[in-house]
């Protein structure tokens, strides 16, 4: 009886905790925020690699999802960094070299934008991610 109260009662607080970031999620949303994307599942984060490219860049940094895309540059002037997509957005000094981190959340093209300059700074294009080979021993 005691450890299907325990059950229980991890059951609700999960329950909870999972109804109060719905609620924070759509409340963003309607105040015409970007909600965060939600945090990839542990077995991706462990497979993941970074995407390093020097902007300007030719043509879009390629990544996949749960990959670390690195991005160093050196803005002429002071602006707001900006990846609606991801509600990502990080002030930036001019004349200063930057590096910016930014998780591939999910997969689509996207801009990342200089608020202030108004225009793109390059475009990421994040690709689904790879299945994981490791297959099971053969019988």
């Amino acid at each position: 009886m005691l450890a299907f109260r325990l059950v229980f009662l991890i059951a609700m607080v999960v329950g909870l905790l999972t109804a109060i970031a719905v609620s924070s999620s759509d409340r963003d949303e309607r105040n015409g925020r970007s909600a965060t994307t939600a945090p990839l599942p542990a077995a991706t984060l462990t497979a993941t690699k970074t995407v390093e490219a020097k902007l300007p860049h030719d043509g879009p940094v390629e990544a996949n999802v749960g990959d670390m895309i690195v991005l160093r540059f050196t803005p002429k002037e002071s602006d707001v960094l900006e990846l609606d997509a991801f509600g990502f957005e990080q002030g930036i000094a001019g004349d200063v070299a930057s590096v910016v981190r930014i998780v591939a959340a999910r997969p689509g093209t996207f801009d990342l934008r200089l608020r202030g300059a108004e225009k793109t700074l390059a475009t990421l294009k994040v690709a689904p991610r790879p299945p994981i080979s490791g297959g099971t021993a053969a019988s």
